[in-house]
């Protein structure tokens, strides 16, 4: 039992588009694993093998109210990974930060970033480009069994039944799909 006469309380933050430990403050080359930009789809990729637990950051976001963080790949590439919900308390391992039970998520980007990264090196250039993209990565993975492929099937369906005026009206439409890839 705690006495909160006289004090405020509220609740903690959950950040769910985060990129604090796979984009360390202050950034060097060494701490910069956001983004894996060697194709438009990396969905293979998990942000938990580029977080650091010590990152700068954390603490500041600690005393900020931030208590729980959806670690995310960055928006470079059209489908980047998967993410991991995350735990903000001291310690030496992603594993240990990990929130139980949570799923996982695969982080999706259509708009600027893809076309800023992929569009003068033979990739989408347009966000026609992007969604064809998503097409393409679905049918190329047919009826395959594989949990990412059924996390890409489903978070890809969810990206192309948005409206087109998403995109239309905003400078980059991101979508991250929580999924079930466990």
């Amino acid at each position: 039992m705690v006495d909160g006469t006289g004090k405020w309380v509220t609740p903690g933050v959950i950040d769910t588009h985060s990129h604090i430990g796979v984009y360390a403050a202050p950034g060097t080359f060494a701490e910069s694993d956001g983004n894996e930009a060697t194709r438009p789809v990396t969905a293979e990729v998990w942000a938990e093998h580029s977080f650091w637990p010590q990152d700068p950051q954390i603490p500041l976001a600690i005393a900020g109210g931030v208590t729980t963080i959806q670690a995310l790949p960055g928006s470079a590439n059209l489908i980047g990974g998967r993410s991991a919900v995350l735990k903000l308390v001291p310690a030496r391992s992603v594993q240990e930060m990990k929130f139980p039970g949570a799923h996982y998520g695969l982080k999706m980007a259509c708009g600027e970033n893809p076309k800023r990264v992929y569009g003068q090196r033979g990739g989408p250039s347009t966000r026609m480009g992007n969604m064809a993209g998503y097409r393409e990565r679905i049918a190329a993975n047919g009826t395959s069994g594989t949990r990412i492929t059924r996390a890409i099937r489903r978070s890809a369906i969810s990206a192309t039944s948005r409206s087109p005026k998403c995109c239309a009206a905003t400078s980059t439409c991101r979508t991250t799909a929580i999924a079930r890839t466990r």
